[in-house]
């Protein structure tokens, strides 16, 4: 996988459209709308990190992607964005 060439991090935007682009619709084989699902949810992650974290798309990377991050993302689709409950688990 590629990495970032100043921050030796792996390039996150190019690993997330591989994911969405190629494994999923060919290796896993999932349905369009599974593989929209997913692409949804990453958006409403981004969302997420840019809006309420103010961190710049530019600089998103997997560094992002852990335990309290996810959980505080949750608890914001149900306190700021009004998810149902449901939608959210």
């Amino acid at each position: 996988m590629k990495r970032h060439p100043n921050t030796d991090t792996l390039a996150f935007w190019h690993a997330a459209r591989d994911y969405l682009h190629a494994y999923l619709p060919t290796v896993r084989k999932l349905a369009v709308k599974t593989i929209q699902a997913y692409r949804i949810s990453l958006e409403c992650f981004i969302t997420y990190l840019t809006d309420d974290q103010h961190i710049p798309r530019e600089e998103i990377s997997f560094d992002h992607f852990h335990r309290d991050q996810l959980k505080a993302w949750l608890a914001w689709m149900n306190t700021e964005q009004h998810y149902a409950p449901r939608t959210i688990g």
